[in-house]
């Protein structure tokens, strides 16, 4: 393997509960890290189920390892030019210096806006009045 050439700035972020208006627990994302990350895109590809199509992209980051993030998991996001990353894997690389984080975006239903907001049927230029 290589030395990580960083090309990104990433934010990692973790899922947290807090409690909304009437007390109930809602899922809001805290800002762990903004950091420099070296971008890999290894696959794409499609599935099929009852409820239609789904599209996915999964990518590699490789960030410096930091005490902030040293124990991502399944809990946590990458933010990466606007597209949201649910992570399915760490790992140290180069003698723990490095985390290899491999995560996956749902390409198919979101706008690429980091709020996640889906795109609605109809909705294209919606904003635009």
């Amino acid at each position: 393997m290589k030395i990580p050439q960083p090309n990104r700035i990433v934010r990692i972020e973790r899922a947290t509960r807090t409690p909304d208006a009437f007390n109930e627990p809602i899922k809001t994302w805290t800002l762990l890290a903004e950091v420099w990350a070296e971008k890999r895109d290894m696959s794409d590809g499609e599935r099929f189920g009852r409820d239609g199509t789904a599209a996915h992209l999964t990518t590699r980051f490789v960030v410096e390892w930091g005490a902030r993030f040293a124990d991502l998991g399944a809990r946590d996001r990458v933010v990466c030019d606007g597209r949201i990353y649910d992570i399915h894997g760490v790992k140290d690389v180069f003698g723990d210096m490095w985390l290899e984080i491999t995560a996956a975006a749902r390409i198919d239903l979101f706008d690429g806006a980091v709020s996640g907001e889906p795109i609605l049927e109809g909705d294209e230029g919606a904003s635009d009045w």
